[in-house]
């Protein structure tokens, strides 16, 4: 009995240990290897190699037997595939041991950590050029400062949803990242965190975060679009500096702007805001310094125009729309098309228009709606002209429910043939009659 629970308890350790490991799955252009001290490593042989009593140099390698015939051009050729050894820590900060696979033939690998990996530590990957794209197991919750900084050769990263901190300059410099979705827990976008990310199109922030960081996405010179979640509260210093967005929305929430958060950007025409009786802080006037606010347009809430007119820095917009203007030269549009003479269907048309024009949220919407109402009216009236009244109107009694389909309704009037298309709206063709 004593043996059967000592090998119950051998299996149940073993498992546990199993367990708690964790693995992150890698491509890279070689093998990953593991250098203490990578990052001034190079530096230290730098002004070590003619020096054949470099005390500095000859007590690393005394610490590091196995890289007692490292020399500078050696080192150069494994830097791009080179980390940090104490890169993995659990959730005391102690580093943890790993063991790495890696299939030439793929490019592909894994690095197996003993233990329950929490956090990406300082400088982890930082000049790991070689390192194309990664995945990190869910349990991290922390990537700390420049872990994977100048990674420029990171196409490629995807975080688990147990992420909750993004340190500083966490993915600065990783040119190749196209693309990053941040997950739902971090509530910080924190300063130069993607700093320089040329290659960067596209990222997912979600709702929960509340401050976009000083320099954080400072010269993504290939973001030309991005969503900023209600939860934004504030936007510091160069935040989008040189970003090429040509629209921006921010959020009603948002009470404070720091200085070229919008700075340097020729690309803008559009800019959207959601404040009606109090204006964001300003760091200073010039938030949007050096971009081409003097030709783009300033979209306000209704109402508010005269607010932002008074303004500084929201008065040099070259100019200032207010949604509800545009809602009311719509409506006025689509009513200038109906006379007292037309049919209760003709009118009716403009009156559902009218309803959906109010309800609309953007500028975009409210010409669609307009353009596609005075259309429809003008179909509805030929179509009335072409066919008789009475035929006009059993032919619209005759028309499937919303939603539904059936043959088309044709009524032939002299030469002419109206056809009456089963749609969820009225549309007609007036075509010569066989």
């Amino acid at each position: 009995m004593r043996k059967i629970f000592s090998l119950f308890a051998a299996l149940t350790l073993s498992v546990g240990l199993w367990a708690a490991n964790s693995v992150i799955t890698f491509t890279s252009t070689g093998k990953l290897r593991a250098i203490p001290d990578v990052q001034d490593l190079e530096w230290l042989l730098e002004i070590c190699e003619e020096d054949l009593d470099c005390d500095d140099l000859n007590d690393w390698k005394n610490q590091h037997p196995e890289f007692q015939d490292l020399t500078l051009e050696s080192f150069l050729q494994l830097r791009p595939i080179a980390f940090n050894p104490n890169a993995f820590l659990d959730a005391n900060d102690q580093v943890l041991t790993f063991t790495i696979d890696y299939d030439e033939s793929t490019h592909a690998g894994t690095i197996t950590v003993n233990g329950e990996l929490v956090k990406i530590a300082y400088q982890a990957f930082e000049g790991c050029t070689g390192l194309t794209s990664i995945t990190l197991p869910e349990g991290v919750t922390s990537i700390d400062w420049n872990a994977f900084y100048e990674c420029t050769g990171l196409t490629s990263i995807t975080l688990p949803e147990s992420v909750t901190s993004i340190t500083d300059q966490a993915f600065s410099g990783c040119t190749a990242l196209t693309s990053i979705t941040i997950p739902e827990g971090v509530t910080s976008i924190r300063g130069s965190v993607f700093m320089g990310c040329t290659g960067l199109t596209s990222i997912t922030l979600p709702e929960g975060v509340t401050s976009i960081g000083v320099y954080a996405f400072f010269r993504c010179t290939a973001l030309t679009s991005i969503t900023l979640p209600e939860s934004v509260t504030s936007i510091d210093t160069y935040g989008f500096y040189k970003c090429p967005l040509s629209s921006v929305t921010i959020p009603a929430n948002v009470t404070y702007l720091g200085t070229s958060a919008f700075g340097e950007n020729s690309s803008l025409t559009d800019v959207y805001v959601a404040w009606t009786t109090t204006l964001p802080t300003l760091q200073d006037n010039d938030i949007f310094s050096g971009s081409s606010i003097g030709t783009a347009t300033l979209h306000v809430p209704a109402g508010s125009k005269a607010l932002y007119q008074d303004a500084d820095v929201w008065k040099n917009f070259g100019s200032i729309y207010d949604v509800q203007a545009t809602k009311d030269d719509a409506i006025a549009a689509v009513n200038a098309e109906i006379a007292e003479s037309d049919n209760d269907n003709v009118k009716a048309i403009a009156t559902s228009a009218v309803t959906a024009i109010n309800a609309a949220t953007t500028e975009a919407e409210i010409y669609a709606l307009k353009d596609l109402a005075i259309a429809n009216i003008a179909s509805a009236k030929a179509a009335y002209t072409a066919g008789d009244a009475a035929g006009y109107q059993r032919a619209q009694d005759e028309l499937p429910t919303e939603g539904t389909s059936g043959p088309a309704i044709t009524i032939t009037k002299g030469d002419k043939t109206v056809i009456f298309y089963n749609t969820d709206k009225v549309e007609y063709s007036i075509v010569d009659a066989d």
